[in-house]
């Protein structure tokens, strides 16, 4: 995933995978970017999100860039959001509405 070319300048980002074998009750935070390809049930803020096809994330994300090829159920609060091939996809906006 190509993260923001500011966030490119300032520091090189690590990456961090959440394996499909892998959950995790509670929230995830990383100074980098973050595949996740297992269930987290929490909330998710860092620079880029990649959640994998066969992916679930059940809570907020807070990031630069974010792509969702699996199951989120929350909201998204990114620069940048990239939608592709989800089967499965129940977002909440979080835009108000009078």
């Amino acid at each position: 995933m190509n993260t923001s070319s500011h966030a490119q300048e300032s520091r090189s980002l690590s990456i961090s995978t959440i394996s499909e074998d892998l959950t995790i009750t509670g929230n995830v935070e990383s100074q980098g970017e973050l595949h996740l390809n297992g269930l987290v049930q929490g909330d998710v803020r860092c620079i880029a999100l990649v959640i994998g096809e066969n992916a679930q994330l059940e809570g907020n994300v807070v990031a630069e860039e974010v792509m969702v090829r699996g199951r989120l159920i929350g909201s998204v609060r990114a620069q940048k959001v990239i939608v592709q091939g989800a089967r499965r996809r129940q977002p909440r906006s979080q835009e108000s509405r009078r």
